[in-house]
């Protein structure tokens, strides 16, 4: 009986252990998370400027998803990453090395579009350093 009686109340205390909170996984500190495609002016965001003007966000909350340049060549330049200098050195090496494929040659690659998940607030204070649209 009172191995019964234990196994019950084990059984009531692992049910209460697990109750599962909701996680909300677009949400932090009460600003909404979400991916965005920022565009950009021709040339405004170039590969000499990128982590100049992406480094706003070191200190918040973000991601680079994706560099798309403005003379796409139909590559994905996909990332998921918060290191600026490693993600722009590997998106221009393999934009070059695509480009020397048909033996062409650039130094400045102007960028188009940049997927980043951020919030909309970080979104709001960097329209302050470049203009985008999203």
């Amino acid at each position: 009986m009172k191995k019964l009686i234990l196994l019950f109340i084990l059984l009531l205390l692992s049910f209460s252990i697990n109750e599962k909170d909701e996680i909300v996984f677009n949400e932090l500190n009460n600003e909404v998370y979400d991916n965005y495609l920022l565009e950009f002016n021709e040339c405004d965001l170039s590969t000499n400027n990128f982590i100049n003007i992406f480094s706003f966000f070191n200190d918040k909350d973000y991601k680079i998803l994706e560099i798309i340049p403005y003379k796409n060549d139909d590559n994905k330049y996909y990332y998921y990453s918060t290191n600026l200098d490693n993600t722009i050195t590997n998106f221009k090496s393999k934009y070059i090395d695509s480009l020397l494929e048909d033996n062409k040659f650039t130094n400045n690659i102007c960028i188009k579009n940049v997927k980043i998940n951020t919030s909309n607030y970080n979104l709001d204070l960097f329209k302050n350093i470049i203009y985008f649209k999203y």
